[in-house]
């Protein structure tokens, strides 16, 4: 990856959308393996940050067995749904990080969204709010700005005698 600059943060980017697809496997892993120790759905949630409702839906029927959960076993799977969330986390950190660089060396919108399977307009607006494009901006005056202020020969406001 030691040529042009672009394709290296192109494959970046590529790699790190790759990530966020193998956290989320792990966090569906970790909420169903929560549920079989019969962690509550709201203690999910909790882990995860989110309410009860939408993770009960997004995982949907997932009946925890019956009886009392063991506490020993139920901790440590709420352990590896908060840390699951946070690899989510983690890895769409380093997708953003991996989208500013591209950017950084000219790597085109179109060409990020190809990678994080988005259209474009929908990959500008979803990672536009997370970074900051600074344009250098070199302004001066032409060398025969004089002259062309010459050939204008725009007639002067005449003064009026009153």
């Amino acid at each position: 990856m030691r040529g042009d600059p672009k394709i290296k943060a192109v494959h970046d980017v590529r790699a790190a959308h790759a990530s966020i697809g193998d956290a989320v496997k792990g966090e569906r892993e970790a909420v169903i393996a929560a549920r079989n120790v019969g962690v509550s759905w709201q203690r999910i949630a909790d882990a995860i940050g989110t309410t009860q409702p939408y993770v009960s839906r997004k995982y949907g029927p997932l009946p925890a067995p019956p009886g009392k959960p063991d506490p020993e076993a139920a901790d440590a799977a709420v352990a590896r749904v908060a840390a699951a969330r946070k690899a989510i986390l983690d890895a769409e950190m380093k997708e953003i990080e991996a989208v500013a660089a591209a950017r950084a060396v000219g790597v085109a919108w179109s060409a990020i969204a190809t990678e994080v399977e988005m259209e474009q307009p929908n990959a500008f607006v979803k990672y536009r709010q997370y970074i900051t494009e600074e344009v250098e901006v070199s302004v001066s005056v032409r060398a025969d700005a004089a002259d062309l202020l010459r050939e204008r020969r725009i007639p002067r406001a005449s003064k009026s005698k009153a």
